[in-house]
């Protein structure tokens, strides 16, 4: 029995705070200059926290790119095991598989997936998203800039993460879907909630672009035109 096939779902899912979405690719390859990219799911499957939040973990392929994707789905045993708003996106996917059933299939399988203590990949029990692997998908999605935060370190840690964030699956045959998106933004930057500290290791344009909004903020009228400090180009 899967994981999901017992689920039942009797309120609205709502944005829960233990949401935490990451991974990686920022040069994940897009489609037509858009936010739109057509991909192959290599693998997909669910790791549960020592917390007992759910997540589920993807590995896409599109050309000779890859993206590692990572999204609890689930919150934690404190919080009742609750399905997030994030899970919608992969009930979607399923229906787009035509699986018939509202939740994704899951079956244990010992997979290969690499192992940190051992230095390589080992076989491994998971609950495998069964009906997902091999499948075509086309998701929406963004590079995000996201300050490091560690409460137990005082704060501000000075280093940026950078993730790719997928936000929508769509049907590789279903253009009236792609249309929406063809005009999307090929990255966009968003931030922790905590303000980032003017000496974290940001691109020359975004930090420019987060002065310039904040002595924008201060003061309307004027707002500030300061050049941008010499920096890096932002890589995409």
């Amino acid at each position: 029995m899967g994981m999901f096939d017992n689920l039942e779902v009797t309120e609205e899912i709502v944005n829960d705070e233990q949401n935490i979405t990451s991974g990686s690719g920022a040069a994940f390859g897009k489609i037509e200059n858009t936010g739109v990219y057509d991909c192959d799911i290599e693998q997909a499957y669910l790791a549960v926290a020592n917390s007992g939040a759910v997540q589920i973990i993807m590995s896409l392929k599109s050309g000779n790119l890859s993206l590692l994707n990572y999204e609890y789905v689930m919150s934690g045993d404190s919080k009742g095991n609750k399905p997030m708003f994030t899970f919608g996106k992969y009930a979607k996917a399923n229906e787009i598989f035509g699986c018939g059933k509202k939740y994704p299939r899951t079956e244990k399988k010992t997979i290969m997936l690499w192992d940190k203590a051992a230095g390589k990949e080992i076989p491994q029990e998971k609950e495998v998203l069964v009906d997902f692997i091999g499948k075509k998908i086309r998701i929406t999605g963004f590079n995000k800039l996201e300050d490091k935060y560690d409460s137990t370190a005082g704060g501000n840690t000075n280093v940026v993460k950078q993730s790719f964030e997928i936000t929508h699956f769509i049907a590789t045959n279903n253009d009236v879907d792609k249309q929406k998106f063809l005009d999307a933004y090929d990255s966009d930057y968003v931030n922790d909630k905590r303000k980032l500290s003017i000496n974290s290791p940001l691109p020359a344009e975004v930090k420019a672009a987060e002065k310039k909004a904040q002595d924008d903020l201060n003061n309307p009228e004027t707002g500030n035109d300061t050049p941008a400090p010499d920096g890096e180009e932002y890589p995409f």
